[in-house]
């Protein structure tokens, strides 16, 4: 998804502030290889830390599988990832998630799992999710068609 690739900019860019204990080294140095274009480089360091319990990390791998950056596109891979992160309550990657499910990309289709991780993120006020989330109950997807909770999820 071409929006992954913004979005993981932002974040690494946000992030470069944040210490992470035992492996903030490399997660800078994963940040500064992708900024540089250096993709496989950064999937390895972006692993060693995802490996090592770091949820931004592990989303980063996350999206770098998803968008085939750095290796071939794995769904199943970068739902893996997502997974990881989401499990250690990191919102982004809840929403990213809950998108694979949604499209059957990696994971089967699944919308009431969907809206599951769309709600663990909109509640921790991620703007996608609650847009996304808004959308599920409009339509009517994975949930009981709703048409007052989807005006409180994308905040009108």
């Amino acid at each position: 998804m071409a929006g992954g690739a913004f979005v993981l900019s932002l974040l690494l860019a946000a992030s470069l502030a944040v210490v992470r204990p035992g492996w903030a080294g490399t997660v800078e140095d994963a940040q500064a290889a992708y900024a540089a274009g250096n993709f496989a480089r950064a999937v390895e360091l972006f692993r060693t830390a995802a490996e090592g319990g770091d949820p931004l990390a592990q989303y980063n791998m996350g999206v770098l599988c998803e968008d085939g950056k750095g290796s071939a596109k794995d769904f199943k891979a970068a739902a893996e990832w997502y997974r990881k992160a989401a499990d250690r309550g990191y919102a982004p990657a809840q929403n990213n998630l809950a998108n694979l499910y949604t499209f059957g990309l990696g994971v089967p289709l699944d919308l009431t799992e969907a809206v599951k991780w769309l709600g663990r993120a909109a509640e921790q006020g991620e703007p996608g999710a609650q847009f996304n989330l808004g959308i599920m109950y409009t339509l009517g997807q994975g949930v009981q068609k709703d048409s007052g909770i989807e005006t409180a999820a994308v905040g009108h």
